[in-house]
């Protein structure tokens, strides 16, 4: 059962995904959380794509808001006060964002404001959060330049997209010592932009490129490309496709003896259960890059999953732990502010030291960054039915299984 809502004066008890979408459509929407005995409220903005073409993972990110909410609240809230939400629907669009920081800020009346999937739409929304001197926590949107305006009421929790391609770097270049690679990308906006991404690693790598081939999805079949894959014999195939795409395509790959050093796909293609489903046994020995999966050994993650995993009825990804930790954070610099307003709350982020389910959050500035939390992204395989983390080192939950190999010993 989900907490009561309000949107403003109407008291609605939703007990299904799709009411609660309704419900949240309606831009404004205030939810309480019903727990008596607490002195004031602290309101928290959120911004996220509750409805558009990023409301999956506006919805992760809601439910992990509204986890944690709930569960400070019934902890004693903060200070003794509860914590409440105000949200607005972006659709991930930038003009929304804009107009919803300035909602937020000059009529809600919020200390801070977090959330942020699109880049576009955080750009524009710490643009005016910077404006209104109101604290924005970004938990998403990874474009570089949205820490390189050296604003003072900006920061963000996830790592820029420059530095999400590092492990792979690492990995392909200490591990697995590839010389070559056949790329299969899905003709979309999504799979050019995945694409010029892989580019820098393999001119960082001097991977002689041996294929690049665009499908347009849906793909009826792969087996055409696969062969002409495998007649050039590369150590790296490297795909990027997502859902029905990724499954069907390593499937026939590994009916027709295609066999690299190393497959490695994209999260959105291979890193969810519903891919498992549909890859079954093929997904064995699967590398992907992510920000984060559910078996990375933060503290507080196996309990968060189960949690989530009750409440919702599946895993939360990287969207709902990045949302679940953005109230971590919020938590502890309530906590330690001197005061509850707008510039002692920034002044508590800036000294942040926490972990998080979501890793370590440290606020800090380097090259043209600032407000920019250090993170990793990692390389996770699929073994056993199971995505683990197994780079870098220092945070695997398992050791590495290379095609053909024993497992190695971290």
């Amino acid at each position: 059962m989900f907490p009561l809502f309000h949107e403003r004066h109407v008291l609605v008890k939703t007990t299904s995904k799709f009411a609660k979408t309704l419900l949240f459509f309606l831009l404004g929407a205030i939810i309480s959380f019903s727990s008596p005995g607490f002195a004031g409220e602290v309101k928290i903005g959120l911004l996220l794509p509750i409805t558009g073409k990023l409301a999956r993972a506006g919805e992760l990110e809601l439910e992990g808001f509204l986890m944690a909410g709930e569960e400070i609240n019934e902890g004693g809230g903060v200070g003794g006060n509860r914590i409440e939400f105000s949200i607005r629907d972006t659709q991930g669009k930038a003009e929304a964002s804009r107009k919803a920081v300035q909602e937020l800020a000059e009529q809600e009346g919020v200390l801070l404001i977090a959330g942020g999937c699109s880049s576009d739409a955080a750009l524009a929304a710490a643009a005016e959060a910077e404006n209104l001197k109101v604290p924005f926590v970004i938990t998403t949107a990874s474009a570089d330049e949205i820490t390189e305006q050296n604003r003072e009421y900006v920061f963000r929790i996830c790592p820029p997209s420059s530095e999400h391609y590092r492990s792979l770097i690492t990995f392909l270049s200490e591990v697995v010592h590839v010389r070559s690679v056949a790329i299969l990308c899905e003709d979309t906006p999504f799979g050019r932009y995945k694409m010029k991404n892989f580019f820098r690693v393999r001119k960082r790598l001097r991977l002689r490129l041996l294929r690049k081939d665009f499908y347009a999805p849906p793909a009826l079949s792969f087996r055409p490309l696969i062969s002409k894959m495998k007649a050039r014999n590369p150590d790296l195939v490297y795909f990027i496709s997502r859902g029905d795409d990724a499954a069907l395509f390593v499937r026939e790959a590994k009916e027709m003896g295609l066999n690299p050093k190393l497959f490695v796909g994209v999260e959105a293609g291979i890193g969810s259960p519903e891919f498992f489903e549909k890859a079954k046994d093929a997904s064995e020995g699967l590398f992907f890059t992510s920000l984060w999966v559910p078996s990375i050994p933060y503290p507080g993650v196996k309990d968060f999953n189960e949690r989530f995993l009750h409440r919702y009825g599946e895993l939360p990804g990287y969207h709902g732990a990045q949302a679940y930790s953005a109230m971590q954070l919020v938590q502890d610099v309530l906590q330690r502010a001197e005061g509850l307003d707008r510039d002692q709350i920034k002044a508590a982020l800036r000294e942040a030291d926490i972990e998080s389910v979501y890793g370590p959050i440290r606020f800090v500035s380097y090259g043209k960054k600032s407000g920019q939390n250090r993170l990793p992204a990692v390389i996770a395989e699929w073994l056993n039915g199971r995505p683990e983390t197994v780079w870098p080192r220092e945070i695997a939950s398992s050791r590495y299984v290379l095609p053909g190999r024993k497992p190695i010993s971290r």
